[in-house]
């Protein structure tokens, strides 16, 4: 079967969302970013500003004197962000496979829409698909794109950069090398500024000069001369990445002002990590610990703040978790403690670590709720994020079952793995679970930028809610959805075997995080800071008006809603909805995306 691949690029994406959503600015020269007069750099520019050579990453202090009519506008990324949710979903409409490389930008793979043998004839038969997808754009988001049409992630990014704004430009096989020819080698796959003057130092300045050189590349330019021939005559073989691996996180901040004051330097610092490191939590590395952070709390603060908080309200269980809570030395210790205190004890766990010598070393009566992804080893490796995670979580489950400890199963439900949850709840039955946990992915700001290849479409939930209802029917195991789904993405009444929750809000049944320093957050998917246990008591913390404000807010989208279940769902997880859109008062991302 031939290829074929879109490359879909937003024309200036951040400043056309402007341009937009304020019409005073179209056709005027925007520039989304830092003002002048503070410390900072642009982020996107309009057509109209670009022909003064204004570009991303420029300084802003440079933007405005290179454009001295510039309009600057601060960024609003979480609008950003939710604009992108549209586009992916445009995109992933047409059927195609996406892999989504920015919020405005991704490769699509329409190979099996377009069945033809014939590679050009396959390409020209998808011209229809891409026009219609730019005229869904333009129609429903008042936003226009490029596309790119070829054989191959590099030709379809090549034909996207050849004609914009609002281009559309198609290489087929038979013209791609008389295509390639007058360009520069910088417009190839991995040419950056280096391998550019290495290049033409030697006179290879144009995809033509390297097409006729003859001599070893690799002299030149290393072991990438090999791939880089290829490359110059159009020969591109890589497949789209549809794993959400993540390689790095990072944040940054821009001061004012230079400054050398630690003081302030600390607090930005202790700010990002916690921000960025609170969406740690399915990401765990071996290599990361164990580490117990200076300002964690010990095992003895850790006893007497839970014994703090039982004077405050009738807690009956805590969760030991955060990343993988078993890289904590004491953590069996801590477990014992709690359990002597009269509560329930649950150890939220990948199962890697749970050998025999620390399974010893935990009381009786634990549960430990362990992840499973799928019965598929390389897919659930790949959804956590370490190879052999698999074959590690089997042993040490099954460790921990001969020692007779309680043992449930916790399944996250994506577009990568929901046609195997039937499966993997079999296998966890056959690991002795007693219950399943069964929730479909939730969206944080990390996350969000990868809704279209993580958020599973509407009839795809639908099949993993059948395939869970099945399973609880069949083998007569609890199965528990606590992440809401709310009744406007499905119907929820024939799954009668399922056990819908939906967010306490703070109410009764409502349950906490702690963070390892004493901090107070509404729940696991929540960065917010409510109070800090180590100074104020939990009644104070969680009565408060600053708090109350935290659960109360209702999407728009919900108010006029009719579905006994209203008060219940009040638009899906509250946290998302802060996370990623900056507002609880904004539809929960998930919804926005199954819409």
């Amino acid at each position: 079967m031939s290829r074929v691949i879109f490359h879909l690029d937003m024309d200036a994406f951040y400043a056309s969302v402007e341009q937009r959503d304020h019409p005073a600015l179209r056709g005027r020269p925007v520039i989304v970013g830092a003002p002048p007069t503070q410390r900072g750099v642009v982020c996107a520019a309009s057509y109209e500003a670009r022909k003064f050579g204004v570009h991303s990453a420029m300084p802003s202090v440079t933007a405005s004197r290179l454009c001295p009519k510039g309009v600057f506008v601060r960024p609003r990324m979480d609008h950003y962000r939710e604009e992108s949710l549209h586009i992916m979903k445009l995109a992933s409409a047409t059927g195609a496979v996406v892999e989504q490389m920015s919020l405005d930008e991704a490769y699509l793979d329409l190979s099996a829409i377009c069945p033809v043998e014939d590679p050009d004839a396959a390409l020209l038969n998808s011209l229809p698909l891409a026009r219609q997808l730019k005229q869904r754009i333009r129609s429903r988001r008042q936003l226009t794109a490029t596309i790119g049409i070829a054989a191959n992630k590099l030709l379809a990014k090549i034909a996207s950069d050849h004609q914009k704004p609002d281009g559309l430009t198609l290489i087929t096989e038979a013209d791609k090398i008389r295509f390639l020819r007058p360009l520069p080698v910088r417009a190839l796959y991995g040419v950056g500024k280096v391998t550019e003057q290495a290049l033409n130092q030697a006179g290879v300045r144009t995809v033509g000069d390297l097409q006729d050189h003859t001599g070893d590349l690799r002299a030149l330019v290393g072991s990438f001369g090999l791939k880089l021939k290829q490359f110059a005559f159009g020969q591109d073989h890589r497949p789209l990445e549809l794993g959400d691996d993540i390689k790095s996180i990072s944040g940054e901040e821009t001061f004012l002002q230079d400054t050398e004051d630690r003081k302030v330097l600390r607090a930005c610092l202790r700010e990002q990590a916690q921000d960025i490191c609170v969406h740690c939590y399915n990401y765990w590395r071996q290599d990361r610990g164990p580490v117990l952070p200076p300002a964690a709390l010990s095992r003895g603060e850790i006893l007497a703040l839970v014994r703090k908080i039982r004077r405050d309200t009738p807690l009956q269980q805590v969760a030991l978790s955060g990343g993988e809570p078993l890289l904590r030395p004491d953590l069996p210790e801590i477990a014992t403690d709690l359990a002597a205190e009269g509560l329930g004890v649950v150890v939220i766990t990948n199962a890697a670590l749970l050998s025999n010598e620390v399974l010893r070393r935990f009381p009786p009566g634990v549960l430990f709720e362990f992840a499973l992804f799928s019965v598929d080893e390389k897919l659930h490796d790949r959804i956590a994020g370490c190879p052999g995670a698999f074959w590690g979580a089997i042993a040490g489950v099954q460790r921990a079952a001969r020692r007779k400890f309680r043992l449930a199963l916790a399944c996250v439900i994506s577009r990568l793995n929901f046609h195997d949850v039937f499966r993997t709840i079999e296998l966890g039955i056959a690991l002795e679970a007693e219950a399943v946990l069964f929730n479909r992915i939730n969206l944080s700001r990390m996350t969000q930028v990868s809704a279209g290849k993580l958020v599973p479409s509407v009839e795809q939930q639908r099949h993993a809610l059948a395939a869970a209802e099945d399973a609880a029917r069949r083998y007569g195991i609890a199965v528990a959805v606590s992440v809401p789904i709310p009744p406007c993405v499905l119907d929820l009444r024939p799954y009668r075997h399922l056990h819908f929750g939906w967010c306490p809000r703070g109410g009764v049944g409502a349950y906490y995080t702690i963070s390892c320093n004493g901090l107070l957050r509404p729940c696991n998917h929540s960065s917010a800071i409510l109070g800090d246990l180590r100074t104020e008591g939990f009644a104070e913390i969680v009565t408060r008006e600053r708090t109350r404000a935290y659960w109360r807010p209702l999407p728009a989208e919900c108010r006029n809603c009719s579905d006994p279940l209203r008060d219940s769902c009040r638009g899906g997880c509250l946290a998302a909805s802060y996370e990623c859109c900056g507002s609880g008062g904004r539809i929960d991302p998930f919804v926005a995306s199954c819409r």
